[in-house]
């Protein structure tokens, strides 16, 4: 990332945390608390009263006295005064911050802390008590005579002692400070001197050491300044915005351009930005700037009404300060508005140079002038968020920032339009309908609005204080809904007895799901969707999986015929599709994908084929991305009935997998060959109404360069072949007839064979001008599985111009799986193209089964909970990727609980706990 990028980035996520009162400074605050120690060590009494440096000076001198008792250690210190000084302070620190945690600290802090944290501090205070025992009973020790160079030596490696005891000492104060930090930090109970709003009875927050208490009050924290109104400001932009185009449609404001008409939503919604965009750059980004570089000065300890500065008597030039760097932002937006505004309004280059620089009332001039109102709003917005104590003062300098600016915005139109002085400043006509729209009183009055919000509302952060805030009946009913579910999930727990769930799983979907090529792996079939499967049951001892291999033809049927329980596939929730919505229902979502597509690096022009799994939803947006020509496979005057050529085309498709899957079942007695034939006869009513549609298109605009493939389609509704075949599909008991068969031959197009090669140009053909050629289609080719799909794309003729539809990460996934097996595929783009489509998959479960949906459902919230797992799972099913936006949103939404509070079932290994029945083939 490049640096000012990054220091960008790095701010604004410092000033979002900041606004919602998340903690930002950690270290900062340590280093404060450590410097603090440092002057009460030193003996600075300015600090209080004294206690914090009386109870250092006290275990600084039983150190020196323990010291002073070793005659080595007695030596050294008068050799090196300074490292024996920083020695004793070490000490003395460790000493009163052990005997903080041990028991002076009281009803501090309170249970905002985590246990975690506690159990860590408990390790750091043993940790310091070792060094400190092991110290005091090495100074305890007499040295034993020696001379010469014994003594030199050993000398040296007590030195060495002590300035391990010396790290050791620093590094455990850097981990007490730390977790001290962290207390300050999250409890509420701040130690500030007079709460505000703390009730009269309310008790003190119990600080038994005074030392501790003077410890708190003495350290500066970084985020003590706020965060400014600029959040609240951002939010009510929205606002601003729904209301200025409710205005700009009852005709309360003037629209962007003279002609823009009240039902024109486009203009309305123009309109209703431009001056959004406006009123922040008047409002919300001038404060951003101003309240930053307060921020800054704060942080450094430069800012007059922090409450321990270094420049008390410099808050005037610090306001004139902020003032400027809010007018230089707002010219800055100002002139981007104009120069916006007059794009929309122009119709050419020079209107649009006219509008900027020329005229009466150029906007170069107008609109950047605008800012005169910041010397109202800026100064008191600043000097209000210092008043924060004092709740009356603000909303009364929130009342004169609106009046002052209002005045200045409404002196500002008259100037510029000075003729409005003597058409609207009268009773009768101020609030007339014209005057009100020519001196856009809405957009003064939403200015005063938000001069006050910014002054004498926003940037009130509540006190840190758990003591001064009543519990609301609000607060209590919130508390009473999180905690009811909590009987209601205990009583979804299942049954002590074992129930089986039959889980059809897909076998050729990498990497969702897939088969284990593993002959000694645990599970039988691997992936994300597939894990995520055998997770929901792992270490359930109510529930038994069964593995169902499924393909793309029969999982449908295998669900709607009982055969399964649960389907574990990437299934997309669609509720307008029966075939999946009438018997099952949709786990939450587990994935977030969309249709995409990867095409062949081919210089091949005319027809493209479009190859997709037939029950996917990726079918339809073939069919979509031939109606508007999205491959640019055609010239503009190749068009003429697109729509109908692509439906006829599509529709041809559908029908001969159709027909070829009801054949191959009639002639072994399947039991859905009664079903199959039923789907064939409802497509092939839909092919001939779409051959009819085209072929009267067709004798009405008199086309004649229909491509003979697609007039031998229309054709068809004219013979007896095809109402043979449906009357014999009518009687389900008959077998089909030859009529059929050769109906599925005239349906079929060759052009979808994986081993198909384009015939050789006929010289004749050469010869004819392209604007008598024949009009090139569209070819659809739908397969059964993903696996014909990859291998009828890779190993085609290099002249052909063949497109894969199909979800991305699948089609990537089969990409990946034939490069490793296979070799190359000459693909255009490897990563695969844009998103066409969203496709949020779900698990579908049968609707018959209430406690099984149930289960399913909060398992996978916990699932996603455990936010580490989950992000491994993804790493490891797609690795060297990153999540798309939509996934990532996912995983956020999706993990709805600490992740403490919801972590795996299965303890220590991923199937635990997990049986399977049924036996699935696996590939050595």
């Amino acid at each position: 990332m490049l640096p000012p990028v990054q220091l960008t980035e790095g701010w604004l996520r410092v000033r979002a945390y900041q606004a919602v009162g998340i903690p930002v400074r950690l270290e900062q605050t340590m280093r404060n608390l450590i410097v603090t120690l440092e002057r009460a060590s030193a003996g600075d009494e300015t600090i209080g009263k004294g206690h914090l440096t009386g109870r250092l000076k006290q275990y600084r001198d039983q150190w020196a006295r323990t010291i002073d008792g070793h005659a080595w250690a007695q030596r050294l210190a008068s050799q090196r005064e300074t490292r024996n000084d920083e020695l004793l302070s070490l000490l003395a620190q460790l000493e009163l911050m052990v005997a903080w945690a041990k028991r002076a600290r009281g009803s501090w802090p309170g249970h905002e802390v985590s246990q975690a944290v506690r159990e860590r501090e408990r390790e750091f205070v043993a940790d310091t008590e070792k060094l400190l025992n092991e110290f005091q009973q090495r100074m305890a020790e007499t040295p034993e005579e020696a001379t010469g160079e014994n003594i030199a030596a050993r000398m040296a490696r007590f030195n060495e002692y002590l300035a391990s005891v010396m790290q050791r000492a620093e590094s455990l104060r850097y981990d007490l400070v730390g977790i001290l930090a962290i207390f300050l930090e999250r409890d509420l109970d701040s130690p500030d001197t007079e709460p505000v709003g703390r009730t009269r009875h309310a008790p003190e927050p119990s600080y038994t050491d005074p030392a501790l208490r003077e410890l708190l009050l003495s350290t500066e924290r970084p985020d003590s300044a706020g965060s400014g109104p600029e959040a609240g400001m951002f939010f009510a932009m929205i606002a601003v915005f729904v209301l200025c185009t409710a205005a700009a449609w009852r005709g309360l404001q003037e629209p962007i351009g003279q002609f823009v008409e009240q039902t024109n939503l486009f203009g309305l919604l123009i309109s209703a930005l431009v001056e959004t965009l406006r009123i922040a750059s008047l409002t919300w980004l001038p404060l951003l700037a101003a309240f930053s570089l307060r921020q800054v000065l704060w942080d450094n300890g430069d800012w007059a009404r922090a409450r321990r500065t270094k420049r008390p008597l410099s808050y005037v030039p610090q306001l004139l300060t902020c003032l400027c760097l809010a007018i230089a932002v707002s010219l800055i937006g100002l002139t981007g508005v104009a120069a916006l505004k007059a794009f929309f309004i122009a119709q050419n280059p020079e209107y649009f140079a006219s509008l900027l620089m020329g005229g009466a009332v150029p906007f170069l001039l107008y609109y950047p002038t605008q800012a005169i109102l910041l010397v109202a709003l800026v100064p008191l917005a600043l000097v209000s968020a210092d008043l924060r104590s004092s709740s009356r003062y603000r909303l009364l300098l929130g009342l004169l920032c609106a009046v002052l600016t209002g005045a200045l915005s409404l002196c500002h139109t008259l100037y510029w339009s000075t003729y409005l002085i003597n058409d609207c400043l009268s009773a009768t006509q101020f609030f007339a309908d014209s005057c009100r729209r020519r001196m856009d009183l809405i957009g003064h009055l939403v200015i005063m609005v938000l001069a006050f919000l910014a002054a004498g509302v926003f940037g009130e952060l509540p006190e840190r204080t758990r003591l001064s805030r009543p519990r609301s009946l609000a607060a209590s009913a919130l508390i009473f809904a999180m905690i009811w579910p909590i009987p209601q999930a205990r009583a979804q727990e299942p049954a002590t007895e074992v129930v089986t769930v039959r889980i059809g799983f897909r076998t050729d979907i990498e990497p969702f799901s897939y088969q284990n090529r593993d002959p000694f792996g645990d599970r039988p079939f691997r992936g994300y969707l597939a894990d995520m499967c055998f997770d929901l049951f792992a270490g359930s001892p109510g529930y038994r999986v069964e593995v169902v291999p499924v393909s793309a033809e029969t999982r449908f049927s295998a669900f709607n015929s009982h055969e399964i329980d649960m389907l574990c596939d990437a299934v997309t929730m669609r509720f307008s599709d029966q075939l999946r919505s009438t018997d099952g229902v949709y786990s939450p979502i587990v994935f977030a994908s969309g249709v995409s597509f990867l095409d062949l690096a081919s210089r091949a022009v005319g027809g493209v084929s479009l190859g997709f799994v037939l029950n996917s939803t990726a079918r339809d947006v073939a069919l979509k991305a031939c109606q508007i020509d999205f491959f640019k496979a055609m010239m503009p005057d190749q068009k003429s009935a697109l729509i109908e050529r692509c439906n006829l085309r599509w529709r041809a498709a559908i029908l001969h997998a159709r027909l070829e899957r009801a054949l191959a079942l009639s002639g072994h007695g399947d039991p859905d060959w009664p079903i199959e034939a039923e789907r064939v006869r409802s497509d092939l009513s839909r092919f001939l109404e779409a051959a009819r549609r085209l072929d009267k298109i067709r004798s009405d605009l008199e086309i004649t360069r229909i491509a003979p493939e697609t007039l031998a389609l229309i054709d068809l509704k004219d013979g007896d072949m095809v109402a043979t075949c449906d009357s014999n599909l009518r009687h389900l008991t008959a077998q089909p007839t030859a009529a059929c068969e050769a109906a599925l031959e005239k349906l079929g197009d060759g052009v979808c064979r994986t081993s198909y090669s384009p015939p050789p140009r006929d010289p004749n053909a050469l010869r004819v001008p392209i604007e008598q050629s024949p009009w090139p289609d569209y070819h659809f080719c739908p397969m059964n599985d993903h696996g014909e799909l990859i291998e009828w794309l890779c190993i085609s003729d290099s002249s052909l111009r063949r497109v894969y539809l199909g979800d991305r990460e699948l089609i990537l996934g089969k990409l990946e799986s034939w490069v490793g097996s296979n070799g190359s595929c000459k693909v255009e783009r490897s990563k695969g193209a844009e998103y066409l489509t969203y496709e949020p998959y779900a698990f579908l479960i049968r609707v018959d089964e209430p406690e099984l949906i149930q289960f399913v459902q909060r398992r996978v919230f916990e699932l996603f909970s455990d936010r580490a797992a989950m992000t491994a799972r993804f790493q490891t099913s797609f690795p060297g990727r990153a999540m798309s936006t939509a996934l990532a949103y996912l995983f956020l939404l999706n993990a709805v609980e600490n992740e403490s509070l919801f972590q795996p079932r299965a303890a220590s290994h991923a199937s635990a706990g997990l049986e399977f029945e049924g036996t699935v083939p696996r590939t050595p």
